[in-house]
């Protein structure tokens, strides 16, 4: 089992919700039975499962773009898409249990490193 801290920090001097300005700091600590990464080639022709449907509990994932010019799609059960993650950009979601989470680069092949760490029940 592994322990993963996680820390979120968002801000900004400049109003972002009308007045107020856009100041938190999230810290979580996770236990974990799995933890998978790998930087891998997303192509465009067919989608690449991150979690499948067999996972029973929840996963929290973290994508990163490593292309300049692809976006990746993100997908759920069907190819659904839910969500895309531009050229440089990263995302850091929880996919619930049961639920699949692929994803298709939206052109060309593009490269990604990701983290897939499934949450002990």
């Amino acid at each position: 089992m592994a322990k993963i801290n996680a820390l979120i920090k968002m801000n900004s001097s400049d109003p972002v919700l009308g007045p107020f300005p856009l100041n938190f700091i999230k810290e979580v600590n996770f236990d974990f039975v799995d933890v998978a990464s790998d930087t891998i080639s997303v192509p465009s022709d067919s989608s690449t499962t991150l979690v499948a449907s067999t996972v029973t509990v929840p996963s929290y994932v973290y994508i990163l773009n490593r292309g300049n010019a692809t976006n990746i799609l993100l997908q759920t059960t069907g190819g659904v898409q839910f969500g895309i993650i531009e050229p440089g950009d990263f995302t850091f979601i929880t996919v619930k249990s049961s639920t699949v989470l692929t994803i298709k680069a939206a052109s060309s092949s593009v490269d990604c490193d990701y983290i897939v760490m499934t949450k002990s029940s």
